[in-house]
């Protein structure tokens, strides 16, 4: 049953990454959009292919660390919340149906194992990068005169 479980989250979270990629694909595409004429009066004045690619790996970076903290706080603030929701009434159900007179125990929902939290946060960073790759190469080749004439 166990293996069950951990399979149909590997799926998930698969899904989740599939999804966040699509998301940030479109936002950090979007973001290099309307940077173009930024690009070209950068590629105009000096800056080559590298800095402005730095740059926009950096935002994303950025971008997807800070996605990766907020959604580990969301879930830590969320577990502990069903946490203490449920667990006080589930210990008092398990005491009276196995009989338990110890009231030192109590059932805890959450744990944590940190090979997979480190493994999600990676999966954050390798997403976040992995979504820049295809507009950033989109506005690098692009001719900064050309750029600069569209707008």
């Amino acid at each position: 049953m166990q293996r069950l479980v951990n399979s149909w989250l590997s799926y998930g979270m698969i899904g989740v990454m599939i999804l966040a990629a699509i998301i940030m694909w479109t936002t950090i595409g979007r973001t290099i959009v309307d940077g173009r004429h930024k690009t070209a009066v950068f590629r105009a004045i000096g800056f080559k292919r590298i800095d402005i690619t730095a740059i926009y790996i950096l935002y994303t970076i950025i971008l997807s660390t800070f996605i990766a903290i907020c959604a580990a706080v969301i879930g830590f603030a969320c577990a502990h919340i069903l946490d203490n929701q449920f667990s006080l009434d589930l210990t008092a159900q398990a005491q009276y149906s196995f009989g338990g007179l110890d009231l030192a125990k109590r059932i805890n929902l959450v744990g944590y194992d940190w090979n997979q939290l480190l493994a999600i946060i990676t999966a954050c960073l390798v997403t976040g990068l992995l979504s820049v790759v295809l507009p950033l190469i989109r506005n690098v080749r692009r001719s900064p005169i050309q750029d600069m004439r569209e707008e």
